[in-house]
């Protein structure tokens, strides 16, 4: 295999420097014309649930131990059909459930008794407020369901200021390097296949 002399790359990247900035300029171009043109904003709002103790108890940790046992059956009943019916028909949404249960997704904070419903929409406005109608409606028919009331809204979703899913600086500082990446790609390959004479070493050598 020949052996790659560093001082002749260097030399034969700086003759091809042109190359380079074009491969860097074309995925700059390229990624961004995807952002602008391709890439569909989406927003992405957060309610949270919190299923409260009775702190006037006195075994308010055997208490707190069920509701942590609770938070599993409760973060399905958050995405049933007995909740997201309700909200889609009280609130005239054109949707099926399948289509609203697949914006919502549902969890539960590690080591607390928090319930997070979060609702990603490509409307901004409309991620808020089904996140915020979900968040209601599940407290209410939790209520019926367990004759439950320790579960309590503990935050309620906020209008998001921009997209969730779209990072301008981040995505083209990857195109960026990405192009360089590219470009260096290139240019080495050129160089290893390069027959020509690069030095004066090799015209001596010839």
């Amino acid at each position: 295999m020949e052996e790659i002399n560093l001082r002749d790359l260097l030399i034969y990247f700086r003759k091809h420097l042109l190359l380079f900035f074009a491969m860097v300029i074309l995925s700059v171009s390229a990624g961004t014309a995807y952002t602008i043109l391709v890439q569909k904003p989406e927003y992405k709002s957060r309610a949270t649930i919190i299923l409260s103790s009775d702190k006037s108890k006195t075994t308010v940790q055997s208490e707190i131990t069920a509701n942590k046992n609770l938070i599993e059956t409760y973060t399905e009943v958050v995405k049933s059909h007995r909740v997201l019916d309700r909200v889609i028909e009280e609130n005239n949404l054109k949707e099926s459930y399948e289509a609203l249960s697949a914006k919502i997704n549902v969890s539960s904070l590690k080591d607390t008794e928090i319930i997070s419903i979060s609702v990603v929409d490509k409307e901004a406005y409309r991620s808020y407020e089904v996140a915020n109608w979900v968040a209601d409606i599940f407290k209410e028919e939790i209520s019926q369901i367990y004759n439950d009331t320790s579960v309590n809204i503990l935050d309620h979703a906020v209008e998001p200021r921009g997209p969730y899913n779209i990072d301008v600086v981040k995505q083209e500082i990857i195109y960026t390097a990405a192009g360089m990446v590219l470009g260096g790609g290139i240019i080495l390959v050129l160089f290893y296949f390069d027959r020509s004479i690069k030095t004066t070493e090799q015209i001596e050598e010839s």
